[in-house]
């Protein structure tokens, strides 16, 4: 073959080629599935029938009615012993982990002698009042007896004096009984010194030294009455610090997760995984995230959740509540046309009793919603 008719041959080869391809496809216009028609939903009942109608779709994780509760710990410090499971079933107040509480045992120990000894100090105090009361008594004896002893000196002294203008008295005894005046005035003063003494002990003890008063309330009982009630203070703290080493159950419900092991540190901070984690599994809830887009269709009514997965599982819906902020979006399903940059509001569903016996959902799983919208 001749290079002009290969030429002619290669040209007419590709003309052909470009007019197959060129030609139009013949499309079948039927749809590879039947479109799903909105659901009617009596919340009564399991029962489904189908309906034209507008409904919203949303994706719902399933939660505990209580939501998922962070057990967490005020005091620090190692696991000793985790008392509980995964699926286990507790009640409030139930221990769930302890941490090891030996420091805090001793402490208990320490502030307990320490409330010993301020009641033996407070008790040792209040057994010198008696003392104080008698020395008080006997102070006044003396008073009354120096101010005795006075009066019968400067009589003497006066009669002394009257003998001695005529000189019937000799200038010796004259200056004894001058003497003697002063010497019992010089008692008398110290007897006033004694009683003040005794007075100032005594209201140190009680307020109103009187005969038969059992108000302690001096000053120096007033302090190791405070000694008594800081110690009782101080215990009453300890004894509460070494109770806060046993974590109990803030709540009845069913154990989720359990994130500790004996020998592991306990922090008192926030934790993006808790050491374990309760829920009152009774009833379960849905929380579903509306997008910002359909917010002004949605209507409080009744809904369908169907399982990931498993589309023919369906299950009815009752309406809790509705929580009005709008947050970004943390629900993502992963589909391509998804967008992330959204906000949501988010909406409470409850399974009945009935579809929680029969419907194996476990927290923390991904629900798809059609959510009924009631038209005007």
């Amino acid at each position: 073959m001749t290079g002009s008719a290969l030429i002619v041959t290669i040209a007419i080869a590709g003309a052909t080629f470009s007019i197959a391809t060129n030609e139009p496809v013949v499309r079948d216009d039927a749809p590879l599935f039947t479109p799903a028609m909105r659901p009617t939903i009596d919340a009564d009942s399991t029962s489904l029938s189908f309906s034209r109608g507008d409904l919203i779709g949303a994706v719902g994780i399933v939660e505990p009615a209580s939501r998922l509760v962070s057990v967490g710990s005020t005091a620090s410090g190692v696991a000793k012993d985790v008392l509980v499971v995964p699926g286990q079933k507790v009640t409030k107040g139930e221990k769930l982990f302890t941490i090891d509480d030996r420091f805090a045992k001793a402490e208990v120990n320490v502030a307990r002698q320490e409330l010993r000894a301020a009641q033996a100090r407070l008790m040792e105090l209040q057994g010198q009042v008696t003392q104080v009361i008698a020395r008080v008594e006997s102070a006044r004896a003396t008073l009354e007896l120096s101010n005795v002893k006075l009066r019968e000196s400067r009589q003497r002294f006066a009669r002394t004096q009257s003998l001695r203008v005529n000189d019937a008295v000799s200038q010796e005894e004259f200056e004894q009984k001058r003497n003697a005046v002063d010497i019992a005035s010089a008692q008398l003063v110290d007897a006033e010194a004694g009683l003040k003494e005794a007075e100032s002990d005594l209201a140190l003890l009680i307020d109103k030294p009187t005969d038969g008063n059992k108000s302690f309330s001096g000053a120096s009982l007033f302090v190791r009455q405070a000694d008594v009630s800081t110690a009782q203070a101080l215990l009453e703290r300890a004894m509460v610090n070494l109770d806060l080493h046993t974590i109990r159950a803030p709540l009845g419900g069913t154990v989720l997760s359990v994130d500790l092991q004996p020998g592991e540190y306990v922090v008192t901070a926030t934790l993006a995984e808790p050491p374990i984690v309760l829920g009152s599994m009774s009833p379960l809830h849905v929380r579903a995230e509306i997008d910002e887009s359909e917010i002004t269709r949605f209507q409080e009514g009744s809904a369908i959740a169907s399982v990931r997965g498993q589309p023919n599982i369906r299950f009815p819906l009752q309406f809790v509540r509705v929580e009005p902020l709008v947050i970004p979006k943390s629900t993502l399903t992963g589909a391509a046309s998804e967008r992330v940059d959204t906000r949501v509001m988010q909406v409470v569903y409850a399974l009945p009793a009935e579809s929680s016996e029969t419907i194996s959902v476990q927290p923390g799983q991904q629900v798809d919603l059609l959510i009924e919208v009631c038209n005007p």
